[in-house]
């Protein structure tokens, strides 16, 4: 993830940073797991203003479908207000997910 972000830097829109590793790191993971860090007050990245970053790691092209569930529950700077505010971590943990 360190070298990814070196290279290019992740912050997309809506206060949101989505990190994950390179195409070569992804033989390294057993199993797909994804990281979360919310800041109620946010935080620099790049010059960009974010609250919420996920660290995706990867077992093969399941990022994809990650990277889909994450962009869907904040679709908008509210919602992802609403996630780092107001969401129970079994919520946040639903919605990152696809499950809500």
């Amino acid at each position: 993830m360190l070298e990814r972000n070196q290279r290019d830097s992740v912050p997309i829109e809506n206060n949101v940073a989505i990190s994950h590793g390179t195409a070569e790191s992804m033989k390294f993971v057993k199993r797909t797991g994804l990281v979360v860090l919310t800041y109620l007050d946010s935080i620099d990245w790049d010059g960009e203003k974010v609250q919420l970053v996920t660290c995706i790691a990867p077992k093969r092209e399941e990022h994809l479908e990650i990277l889909n569930c994450i962009t869907e529950a904040a679709k908008t700077e509210a919602d992802t207000g609403t996630l780092v505010k107001d969401a129970s971590s079994e919520e946040l943990y639903r919605k990152l997910n696809g499950l809500a």
